[in-house]
């Protein structure tokens, strides 16, 4: 359960290493020299002079290891927002194209002229008789 943090509970203010029963919070203030020789005896004090270095070796692989999948996932996680932000865009450029199209007035159709053979006869309406071929307009025969 984490607690809300009293009023000069801050790091702003100087406090101690551990927890403080005067300000009732955790407060970490700075490693300095003597913390980190603190650190380094207590360490070889537990873990020996021979294991010291393969587990230090192991500690900076497993930071080196850990460095890179968050780079990994920091650039894919970026790629993803490009990749969004770029179909965002074009949803947009499509709205606002089929927003404005309509807007404009509409364009009159270029007028076209066949040119229409002087024998040839109009077409026939709904109802009429289709007439039979006539072999001597055709010039065959």
């Amino acid at each position: 359960m984490i607690l809300p943090r009293p009023a000069g509970c801050g790091f702003d203010t100087p406090g101690t290493l551990f927890y403080d029963a005067a300000e009732r919070c955790f407060v970490v203030g700075p490693l300095g020299i003597p913390e980190m020789i603190f650190i380094f005896i207590l360490a070889l004090l537990i873990f020996g002079p021979r294991k010291l270095p393969e587990l230090g070796r192991t500690l900076g692989n497993a930071m080196t290891e850990f460095r890179r999948a968050s780079n990994d996932l920091r650039h894919a996680f970026d790629d993803e927002v490009r990749e969004m932000e770029r179909q965002a865009q074009a949803v947009k450029r499509e709205v606002t194209e089929a927003v404005i199209a309509p807007q404009e007035p509409p364009q009159p159709a270029p007028e076209t002229t066949a040119a229409v053979p002087h024998d040839a006869q109009p077409a026939p309406e709904a109802g009429d008789e289709i007439p039979a071929p006539n072999p001597e307009a055709s010039g065959r025969g």
